[in-house]
């Protein structure tokens, strides 16, 4: 009653198998902060600061195209990639580029630490 799942009895087969499957739908917004966040703009304005004249500028704006073009290509094979992986090499990818930005963040907090505590280091 508390996890409102009916009983056993009351479920035929395609509303259990509904159910489990809906239980495992996840999203993982990870590809958009990294690819538009503050992090992108941000560098974008500094190097279009640091690097005025117009071949530098030039040089920025087609490394963003060949960026974009870049994740458009991956964006339109995703579909094949996924049937390629399979369910199973899309949760083993997954689990491992959560712990890798687990590791990216203990990673920054400890640096931040050590930048704000100079004796710990």
């Amino acid at each position: 009653m508390m996890s409102g799942k009916l009983g056993e009895d009351k479920q035929n087969k395609q509303e259990k198998s509904e159910y489990i499957s809906r239980e495992q739908i996840a999203v993982v917004p990870l590809a958009m902060p990294l690819m538009a966040g503050p992090g992108a703009i941000s560098s974008t304005i500094v190097y279009g600061s640091r690097y005025p004249n117009m071949l530098d500028t030039l040089g920025i704006i087609l490394t963003v195209v060949a960026f974009s073009f870049c994740s458009w290509l991956l964006f339109r094979s995703a579909p094949y990639i996924v049937r390629l992986l399979g369910q199973t090499g899309i949760n083993v990818i997954t689990r491992i580029m959560g712990l890798i930005l687990g590791a990216l963040g203990i990673e920054f907090i400890a640096n931040g630490l050590r930048n704000l505590f100079p004796g710990l280091a």
